[in-house]
């Protein structure tokens, strides 16, 4: 399989959703197959449970990358996570990030899970990067926001409880981010993640108006429009000017460069989860 090739100084950031379902295991080699393909420098990952941290990041951290060490525990948990409307602690990290270790170096990282979710599996990861090629810093903060399934059993249920808790994700990661910026000041900031809200949506223009761009908007060479992220395992997402992806790239515009924005609709991409590849081309 033939690999991507890039300038040394682009950054391939990627956001992937495997979809954690009875599946997951024979779904693994296929996702395997992507991420080569792709080759991205740094992968936000969403809906890594048990089966997946079993079977598919070993393949990848056998090979050339390497996982953060952040990871959910008992001893460390937050003030928030106490306080989450989630009944479960999460026993793995649901949304790890992933670097190539010939690229990059940890310098910090963190996890938590959301205050405002029913399940254990939203929240958020982040890493602050060096680049091993410039010295440069970056952040990362990967997610998979709250969302109400029909299955679940909440007393109150409004229309809009579950867009309120995304806005809630959204304060928490806003904070997470002031945190490190007062620590890093000025470096850049990427975010990734199934944020399950569109463009249309209150939460994601939190993120707008916090000063984040879509990557899809700022992108120099080609970008992915009019077409959604979610779709149906082995098909096609919706295209057209009413729909939208809920997977995003944001980042801070004045900081970094996008040079290529990408909804992947390959059929191995389509085959292998039920949420399409995003990745962006940036320089920092």
């Amino acid at each position: 399989m033939k690999r991507r090739e890039e300038p040394k100084n682009v950054i391939r950031i990627m956001s992937t959703n495997t979809l954690f379902d009875k599946t997951a295991a024979d779904r693994t080699p296929l996702l395997y197959e992507n991420y080569m393909h792709y080759s991205p420098d740094i992968i936000g990952f969403q809906e890594i449970n048990k089966v997946f941290h079993e079977k598919l990041i070993p393949l990848l951290t056998d090979g050339e990358y390497a996982m953060i060490k952040a990871w959910p525990h008992e001893s460390r948990k937050r003030e928030s996570e106490k306080n989450s409307i989630s009944k479960k602690y999460p026993a793995v990290n649901y949304f790890p990030i992933l670097y190539k270790r010939n690229r990059f170096e940890e310098v910090e990282s963190g996890f938590y899970m959301y205050r405002s979710t029913w399940t254990e599996t939203k929240g958020v990861s982040w890493a602050v990067l060096s680049d091993r090629q410039s010295g440069k810093l970056l952040a990362h903060l990967n997610t998979h926001a709250a969302i109400i399934l029909s299955s679940y059993v909440i007393e109150n249920l409004t229309p809009d409880l579950d867009e309120e808790w995304r806005l809630d994700n959204c304060r928490e990661m806003l904070e997470t981010i002031a945190e490190i910026e007062a620590k890093y000041p000025a470096i850049p900031f990427f975010l990734t993640g199934d944020f399950n809200s569109n463009e249309l949506s209150p939460s994601y223009g939190k993120y707008i108006e916090s000063g984040f761009a879509d990557a899809k908007y700022v992108a120099e060479k080609k970008s992915t429009h009019n077409i959604g992220t979610f779709h149906k395992l082995g098909e096609l997402p919706q295209r057209g000017e009413d729909f939208y992806p809920i997977d995003h790239i944001f980042l801070l515009p004045d900081r970094a460069r996008v040079l290529v924005h990408s909804i992947e609709t390959r059929q191995p991409v389509l085959d292998a989860s039920d949420h399409c590849m995003v990745y962006a081309d940036v320089i920092i």
